[in-house]
């Protein structure tokens, strides 16, 4: 099967993506891959790790089927992995966009491993659409000039809950491996700057009619009204959405790799806003992290003060 898109989520960790692709999964025809970026590592590292449905990954039959689709999938080749996962580092971002210029493809080798992933994810699943929320701009970036149909969603959340939010480990007791640990303020801070820079600057520029925005802050606030936006700019079918109402969804189990850990299981969800950052937040890290972040404050309407946006 190769009659598939893309949709292809773009930003900072810890602002909702995995709940999103959760939910975009439900919809017929879309095959919700979480960050599959991971794939090549959570396949092969020991323990094994744990897909989304909550078998282990070489247990898995979805997973255990796209595997033996490419013999790249199964024994990849080692350089070309790495140069996959260096893409992840936001050094590297400027490079690729220079090198992807013109209509060109950065790293042949990288695309044609991403490209034989996506198709063996729509042979296995026989979905239309595939969900990567792998977030990495230098991931997307080698996505530009290839033949793959990609809508691109710029997921943003504001910078002091991204920063409070990553203070806080979230420990996955199935898979350790899928373990988010804390990161320091700074150093989110800064990735927080490069991804949005990287999003607006290098990848919006070049897929405008393919390009979209949304806030973490206001899917929260309105959760269906965002997803049926979601399945009009990806051409969803949303005939069969899984809310139950504004608020509340079903969602049930999908292949996804990595992500929150509280991704697996079959449960109604009940979305509402919440944020802890204005009260958790030590004042020295509410402080730098605003005066860093303040050209892009105004930019997505986030207050310069302790409060969330109105």
């Amino acid at each position: 099967m190769s009659d598939y898109r893309v949709l292809f989520i773009v930003g900072p960790g810890r602002s909702g993506s995995t709940l999103i692709g959760e939910i975009l999964g439900q919809y017929p025809h879309v095959a919700n891959g979480g960050e599959l970026l991971l794939w090549w590592m959570a396949s092969h590292s020991t323990p094994a790790r744990r897909c989304g449905c909550g078998q282990r990954l070489d247990e898995c039959d979805f997973w255990t089927a796209v595997s033996r689709q490419h013999s790249d999938l199964a024994s990849p080749s080692p350089e070309v992995v790495a140069e996959l996962y260096r893409a992840r580092h936001f050094r590297s971002w400027l490079s690729l966009w220079w090198r992807s210029r013109r209509g060109r493809i950065a790293a042949p080798a990288v695309s044609h491993l991403m490209a034989t992933l996506y198709e063996a994810i729509a042979t296995v699943s026989q979905c239309s659409v595939i969900v990567d929320s792998s977030k990495s701009p230098g991931y997307r970036l080698h996505l530009s000039g290839t033949s793959i149909p990609v809508t691109t969603v710029h997921l943003q959340r504001d910078p002091r809950s991204v920063v409070n939010s990553w203070r806080q480990e979230k420990i996955d007791p199935l898979s350790p491996g899928d373990s988010l640990f804390a990161i320091h303020p700074l150093r989110t801070t800064i990735e927080w700057i490069a991804q949005t820079l990287a999003a607006r600057w290098l990848i919006a520029p070049r897929c405008r009619d393919s390009f979209s925005s949304l806030t973490y802050e206001d899917f929260v606030a309105a959760p269906r009204d965002t997803l049926r936006h979601l399945t009009t700019v990806a051409h969803l079918d949303s005939s069969a959405e899984p809310f139950l109402d504004d608020t509340r969804v079903t969602v049930t189990p999908t292949h996804n790799i990595a992500g929150n850990p509280d991704r697996r299981g079959d449960v109604d969800r009940g979305i509402v806003p919440h944020e802890s950052w204005p009260t958790n937040l030590p004042t020295r890290w509410f402080v730098a992290t605003t005066l860093l972040c303040s050209p892009f404050l105004h930019r997505y309407r986030y207050p310069f003060s302790r409060g969330t946006r109105s």
